[in-house]
């Protein structure tokens, strides 16, 4: 059984596999926030920031971390054959 650390590093290997043009930090980003869905099964942000191992000092910063991010990349990723996932 593969704890967060482990779905994560399988997601970002697979990532790597199909986005290998995306930058990397968006990979990694995107890798915990698809493992934390996984891991906590709602779509609540609010839970999903609380699984995550951020280093921040409120449950409100994680909140802000999670938002932004998908705020930022909603649509930015594509296939290396230019296609949508």
């Amino acid at each position: 059984m593969l704890g967060l650390k482990g779905i994560i590093e399988v997601i970002a290997k697979d990532l790597e596999e199909r986005l290998p043009k995306q930058r990397a930090t968006q990979r990694r980003k995107l890798s915990e926030l698809v493992g934390g869905v996984l891991i906590c099964q709602t779509p609540n942000l609010m839970e999903l920031s609380n699984v995550l191992d951020r280093p921040t000092q409120s449950a409100e910063a994680r909140y802000n971390y999670v938002e932004r991010f998908l705020k930022e990349s909603s649509g930015s990723y594509k296939r290396s054959d230019g296609s949508l996932w």
